[in-house]
């Protein structure tokens, strides 16, 4: 049979509460290292309010940043276009001078060192396959553009330039270089359109001395 229940003294009830408190704040402690606390939302609040304002500035920094750079190749892209068009008016200009000057009846008797140069650099231009004016029941033809050699061998004449504006030939090195009396075919205000007799005076022209030398002195000056 067991004895009545005993019951501790008042200074051994407050001892063992002292106990009690110290093992829940050790254990609530001991908590406190998993558990994630949530901050205040003030703090919260704060925090994005200044991360926001920050990221505002930057972006506004970098905008205009952007923005003077973007200004800065629209100029160069305009000055770019503006250095296009003129290049390009150049350009028409001397494809326009080019073209006249491709046709020997446009020739001057005086003729500029830049036009010659430009003439020799831009070569003789042959008119073929061209509907020749005729004239006294006599054209210029296409056959004339080769000569023949006395063994029958045939050899071009590039030298040898047809005027559609005039319905003429011309010789291309010695109405350019040609110096001393001019013929028919070696001046630019004249040119030949004998075509009953131009076989033979093509033949008479190519052999001459003065001939030679108008070649010899166009090969240099290419």
């Amino acid at each position: 049979m067991t004895g009545p229940r005993k019951y501790d003294s008042r200074s051994q009830k407050r001892k063992a509460k002292e106990i009690r408190d110290m093992v829940i704040q050790s254990f609530a402690g001991s908590m406190d290292r998993y558990v994630k606390r949530k901050p205040n939302q003030s703090e919260n609040e704060n925090v994005i309010v200044n991360v926001n304002t920050g990221l505002d500035e930057n972006d506004n920094a970098h905008d205009l940043h952007e923005n003077e750079h973007v200004d800065g190749l629209n100029e160069n892209i305009d000055d770019l276009n503006d250095n296009i068009e003129d290049l390009s008016e150049n350009i028409d200009g001397l494809n326009d001078e080019a073209y006249d000057l491709c046709d020997p009846g446009n020739w001057k008797i005086n003729i500029s060192q830049k036009e010659r140069d430009l003439i020799v650099e831009t070569g003789p231009v042959r008119v073929s396959n061209f509907i020749y004016p005729v004239e006294n029941n006599r054209s210029f033809n296409d056959k004339y553009y080769a000569g023949s050699l006395a063994n029958g061998e045939k050899h071009d004449r590039p030298w040898l330039v047809y005027s559609r504006i005039k319905n003429k030939v011309f010789c291309f090195c010695c109405v350019l270089f040609k110096k001393g009396l001019s013929s028919h075919l070696t001046s630019a205000n004249q040119g030949y359109n004998d075509w009953h007799n131009i076989y033979g005076r093509l033949v008479e022209h190519e052999k001459s001395s003065s001939h030679m030398l108008s070649m010899k002195a166009w090969k240099e000056a290419e």
